[in-house]
Parts: C-alpha cells; structure tokens; sequence
C-alpha cells in the first residue's frame, strides 16, 4: 500500500504515513478525501501528523508539493489544528517552509525529524 491513515488519541490525530510506493500525482486526491472525512465528522480539533521518512521524494514529488501545496478544504478546515511533517529530508523541509506563504494559502505546518516529536508537538497543541 502507498500510504495508511489512521485515527489516535481519543480520536485526536491523524496519522499519515507515506510509503515507498507513494505517488503524489494519483495517490494525493485518495488521502486528502480521508483526511476530510475524518475531519468533517471530528467534534473537536485534530492534528494531522504525516510520516515522509519513507518516502524518497524525486524531482516529480518536489514539483507537485510546490504546485498544490495542501488543498484549502484541509487548510482552513475549521476542525483542523496543526499539519506535522516527520521528514529528515532538507529539501522537504525547506519545500514545506515555503508553503507558509500567502500564494500557497498560509499553510499550518510544522516539520519535526521523528515520531517521538511530532507526537510530543501534537499533544502539546492539542492540551
């Protein structure tokens, strides 16, 4: 499978991880869709962690996430809190800096480099 999504912490994050199959171009509309559902039926809000460390990104990847950014529907989502990227990768986390910019709509992101931080930040957000 490309990537999974699942649903912690009394239903207060979301946990994303791309695998090494992952494509941006046909698997990124299936993801976000997911993302929405859990987020339209959430009554409080949530965190969205997503995992990249599996994933090499290659130059297609890069123009794609500078292209699309993060969809506004998630982006303004009134449910959602925070978007945490785990990714030890520089050219991924100087892309994903970029996306806190007004043509990209001010994306909500943090970039961490392991689980234990991104879990730590998100309950921190959410406390």
């Amino acid at each position: 499978m490309s990537y999974t999504i699942q649903v912690y912490r009394d239903k207060s994050i979301i946990w994303q991880t791309l695998g090494t199959e992952y494509d941006f171009a046909t698997d990124v509309g299936a993801a976000i869709s997911e993302e929405i559902q859990i987020l339209n039926a959430a009554s409080k809000p949530m965190v969205i962690v997503i995992d990249m460390r599996p994933l090499q990104l290659d130059w297609n990847g890069i123009l794609f996430l500078a292209s699309h950014g993060v969809p506004q529907e998630i982006n303004n989502h009134p449910q959602l809190c925070k978007i945490i990227l785990i990714s030890t990768d520089e050219v991924i986390a100087e892309s994903a800096k970029g996306l806190d910019s007004q043509p990209f709509g001010f994306v909500k992101l943090d970039i961490v480099a392991s689980s234990e931080a991104a879990l730590t930040r998100a309950r921190a957000l959410l406390s």
